[in-house]
């Protein structure tokens, strides 16, 4: 009873469809997964390459080395050098004639020399008002007031002590019936200077370092046909392979009854084999069956 009913139900699905239906899916998926694929091939893919590079770099370093020194000096700073003459009395009338020079002094200790040719001579050495008071009477007079005072000589030498920056008078009276010639030094006495003398050497020394760089490369490019537009061929193609299965599966189509045949199928059908028969579907049968081997039918 089982087997009839198999039978049956197996008459009632055509193989062949099902197989054309299943292509159809196969095809339809198989078209966009290939269409997926291609889209997918249109991207631009970049890549990136890194490289690392060592080197070594040579670097020369100066260095500087400063000596000082220190150079001491002695001097003489000249003040005054002058040679000068002064007239002799040739009227009893007068005393005498003077002359003079002036100079600014710095406080400090100063050396003064003269030497008189042609005879003795008075000397002065008087500050500003000492030598107004001078001039008033062409004269020192007893009780007034002077720095250095030499009477009666020829020559002199000597160091005095300045106490205060200002202008200074050196004052030469001649009381000789001659002229007298003056020869007049002033220094400001032995100045020391300390001198610092900087030399600087300059060396030069090699250093050796390591240098780790990096060279990133970037390319862009299309990214290809992938493994998913070669899937979605692949489902084609057996899309194409179980349609073809499925076309030749298919039953030639039946005859319609009442329909006109052609001209060929109007011969008579020859006359059935002895035995017996379906009734629905006219196959032969085993005469001992009770269903339609083919069709199903109960005979």
């Amino acid at each position: 009873m089982d087997c009839y009913i198999f039978h049956f139900v197996a008459s009632r699905v055509k193989l062949g469809t099902v197989l054309v239906v299943l292509a159809v899916v196969l095809g339809v998926l198989g078209a966009g997964v290939s269409y997926s694929g291609y889209a997918e091939s249109l991207q631009v893919a970049t890549v990136t390459d890194t490289r690392s590079y060592t080197t070594t770099s040579t670097k020369i370093i100066p260095s500087t080395r400063t000596e000082f020194s220190v150079v001491t000096t002695e001097n003489t700073l000249s003040i005054l050098d002058e040679v000068f003459d002064i007239r002799g009395i040739k009227d009893t009338r007068y005393g005498g004639y003077y002359n003079y020079l002036s100079s600014t002094l710095d406080a400090g200790k100063v050396n003064v020399s003269f030497r008189s040719e042609g005879g003795p001579v008075d000397f002065w050495l008087l500050n500003e008002d000492q030598f107004k008071a001078f001039q008033a009477r062409h004269n020192v007079e007893p009780g007034m007031p002077f720095i250095v005072e030499k009477k009666r000589s020829s020559s002199y030498e000597f160091t005095t002590d300045i106490r205060a920056s200002a202008t200074y008078y050196f004052v030469f009276l001649n009381q000789n019936q001659g002229s007298v010639s003056i020869t007049l030094h002033v220094d400001g006495g032995t100045q020391t200077k300390v001198l610092t003398k900087t030399k600087e050497q300059v060396q030069y020394s090699t250093q050796i370092g390591t240098l780790v760089t990096e060279t990133v490369s970037s390319s862009s490019h299309p990214a290809g046909l992938g493994l998913l537009f070669f899937s979605g061929i692949g489902l084609l193609v057996g899309a194409g392979v179980v349609l073809f299965v499925g076309v030749r599966k298919r039953p030639p189509p039946e005859p319609v009854v009442g329909a006109a045949q052609p001209a060929s199928s109007m011969i008579p059908p020859a006359p059935p084999p002895a035995g017996k028969f379906c009734m629905s579907c006219g196959a032969p049968l085993p005469e001992y069956v009770s269903f339609c081997n083919k069709c199903g039918s109960k005979q």
